[in-house]
């Protein structure tokens, strides 16, 4: 049984941007500035540049591939026989995701100890296997939490940045 598309542009957009501002923005930010101190804003400009050439890469490879997998199916079709190839991209794509659920896991963790007295492991934990069963439950119902969540994120940073400059 072949999978039908579910989520569109919009939906893509908000899994994109919370990515960036949940794992990127308030889960590394205070170790980023730890380590970079005076050169923070160095910083910040190579991961945009860096961030931009990426997103001009997968916007090129999902015009060239629309289905879902671009970078998969890619290697398959550049290099047909080297299924270890392709293989190793998709778990690289796995991987990559997992990595990045679980940073945004353990600041959460972290971010709940200020309201209540809960190891930050175990937060975390309990966030994964929520978001898990949500995803399992459905690909809409996690799609629309995702731009419920993302918009509070969004929304807090806007109301943080613009009320200091109030």
């Amino acid at each position: 049984m072949p999978l039908k598309p579910v989520l569109g542009p919009v939906q893509l957009m908000f899994y994109s941007v919370g990515v960036i501002v949940g794992a990127g923005v308030y889960s590394v930010i205070g170790t980023a500035a730890g380590l970079a101190q005076q050169s923070l804003w160095l910083s910040f400009v190579i991961g945009a540049g860096i961030a931009f050439l990426t997103a001009l890469s997968y916007a090129e490879m999902a015009t060239a591939y629309p289905q879902a997998g671009a970078e998969y199916i890619y290697v398959r079709h550049a290099w047909p026989r080297a299924d270890w190839l392709s293989f190793g991209v998709g778990a690289v794509i796995l991987i990559g995701g997992a990595a990045t659920a679980a940073t945004v896991a353990i600041a959460f963790g972290g971010y709940l100890r200020v309201f209540a007295d809960v190891p930050p492991g175990l937060a975390a934990l309990a966030l994964l296997v929520a978001c898990t069963a949500l995803n399992i439950w459905g690909l809409r119902e996690s799609s629309f939490a995702n731009i419920v969540f993302t918009t509070i994120e969004v929304g807090g940073e806007l109301s943080r940045n613009l009320g200091d400059d109030v």
